[in-house]
């Protein structure tokens, strides 16, 4: 769902976000699959699990993080981005 840009336009300040949500979800002919992603870190989410990358030291996203203990605040973060933008 978009957010009109009207108020912006007549002066209003809108709230930033430091991520973007995108996927597909609820097609028959095609398995969910969405990411959150902020400006160094995207997590994705398919029907055989989750993927966590690193951006800024791996941008063609060779190395799955998920399991990494160092980003399980990040990690948690961006499941939560996630959660809360899903229907």
């Amino acid at each position: 769902d978009g957010v009109s840009l009207v108020p912006l336009m007549q002066g209003a300040t809108l709230r930033a976000r430091h991520f973007l949500v995108s996927g597909i979800r609820g097609d028959p002919q095609f398995p969910d699959d969405v990411c959150v992603r902020s400006r160094r870190y995207k997590l994705r989410r398919t029907a055989q699990g989750e993927e966590f990358y690193d951006l800024c030291l791996d941008p063609e996203e060779q190395v799955n993080r998920i399991e990494d203990p160092l980003l399980a605040p990040k990690i948690a973060t961006h499941r939560a981005w996630l959660d809360g933008h899903l229907p």
